[in-house]
């Protein structure tokens, strides 16, 4: 249950515990369903909307994408500070409603500015992950923290197989804008239930203090403890991976739909095919997620199953990169979606374990900045690789080197843990 809310604006307690983690699983949920829309049928809804080839979709949904990590990136910054100065709740609220603007420009507009502009609105509303993991640590045993962590990626999961679902239903009866009008109602509907049902009360040490003069001072205090955070010892290994591998799962969730359109034209059959595959991953994933986080909770060996699904993941996308019968790139979507659920949730886990509870949210804020920080420049990398030889497979190619970089500097992390326990043993 979450009763507590460790943050540096004092402590927050949730009115009903029950309706805060129901409204953290529904906005989370809620923004699985939003990405997985975009990255699976937004390259349809555009291609048919903007008349597009799917160079030219790969290239518009990249660029929109890049602005959104861009945007997401400088509000990672102040994401501390906001919470510190108005509160977890207003910091919440945001997300929905932000989101849910960004949508409704993108269903309306109708050229590649507003669909840009759109995408680039949402990122505002971004970067709430460090909140809801202080909010669940505040309360939760670091014994649990795998089993914790993959509650919210299951409820990030449910929203991502219910929009392929839909999507697939929607788009191959020709109704792909439908979806997305669809996902502006939904956003709505979550954000009247996170005003109705996300009740915090503020702490007794609560100050009152003018905005400007609360927000300057907030922001050094901050920047300083994010920076002291950022050379924390025990997590330096983990904000590399985090930067480099962690973000590539977010460009293999990219290019593997615009790689299954390239390889199918009829987009009837490509959508069946994004979306078959899409959701039995996402499925798949939300069974053995919290199972291989009972695993490593149980046996304390996260940074060793860690180092295999990294491995794993550059061998699955190097062999896409060279597949070209749809289904063969299918399957092989398939284990890369639950392979890159598995390194999210352990990532987390690894985070949750090593949390202090008094500084829960600079500690989260500080470990993400690096995923924030990666994503523009891993997208810039796979747009410059597209944009240069034309080719979706090489975009793969680098997410496969992404992973791949990943599990060298993990590798050398536990070798050198290990080596440092035997000689103090």
């Amino acid at each position: 249950m979450l009763t507590w809310l460790s943050l540096p604006k004092g402590l927050l307690r949730a009115r009903s515990p029950a309706l805060l983690l129901g409204s953290l699983c529904l906005l989370q949920a809620t923004t699985g369903f939003n990405w997985s829309a975009y990255f699976a049928f937004g390259g349809i809804f555009l291609r048919v909307k903007l008349g597009l080839s799917v160079e030219e979709i790969a290239l518009l949904v990249s660029s929109s994408f890049l602005v959104y990590c861009i945007i997401q990136f400088g509000v990672s910054l102040v994401v501390d500070v906001g919470v510190r100065v108005v509160g977890l709740r207003v910091m919440l609220l945001r997300s929905p409603v932000l989101y849910g603007l960004g949508m409704t420009i993108l269903v309306l507009g109708s050229s590649p500015t507003t669909a840009i502009g759109g995408v680039g609105l949402m990122g505002l509303g971004a970067a709430t992950l460090p909140l809801m993991l202080a909010a669940v640590a505040a309360s939760t045993p670091k014994g649990a923290s795998g089993r914790m962590a993959s509650l919210l990626g299951v409820a990030y999961v449910a929203g991502q197989i219910v929009a392929l679902g839909v999507g697939w239903f929607l788009v191959t009866g020709a109704r792909t804008d439908t979806l997305f009008v669809v996902l502006c109602v939904i956003w709505t509907v979550t954000a009247a239930f996170c005003l109705a049902c996300l009740r915090l009360e503020p702490g007794s040490d609560s100050r009152q203090v003018s905005l400007p003069s609360a927000f300057a001072v907030e922001m050094r205090r901050s920047f300083g403890a994010l920076w002291h955070s950022m050379g924390e010892p025990r997590t330096r290994a983990l904000k590399v991976i985090i930067l480099v591998a962690g973000v590539a799962p977010v460009l293999a969730g990219i290019y593997i739909p615009l790689y299954l359109i390239k390889l199918v034209e009829d987009p009837s059959q490509s959508a069946g095919y994004i979306a078959a595959s899409t959701t039995l991953g996402y499925a798949m994933a939300s069974v053995l997620t919290p199972l291989v986080g009972a695993y490593t909770d149980r046996w304390r060996n996260a940074s060793i199953v860690l180092l295999a699904i990294l491995v794993l993941l550059a061998v699955i996308a190097a062999a896409m990169s060279q597949t070209t019968n749809p289904l063969a790139a299918s399957l092989l979507a398939v284990a890369l979606t639950v392979s890159g659920q598995c390194l999210t949730m352990l990532q987390n886990a690894i985070m949750l374990a090593h949390v202090p509870h008094e500084s829960a949210t600079t500690f989260f804020a500080a470990n993400q900045l690096p995923f924030y920080g990666g994503l523009p420049i891993g997208l810039s990398l796979g747009i410059g690789v597209v944009g240069l030889t034309g080719s979706l497979g090489n975009a793969l190619l680098v997410v496969a080197a992404m992973f791949g970089v990943g599990a060298a500097v993990w590798w050398w992390h536990v070798a050198h843990n290990m080596a440092r326990r035997s000689t103090s043993g």
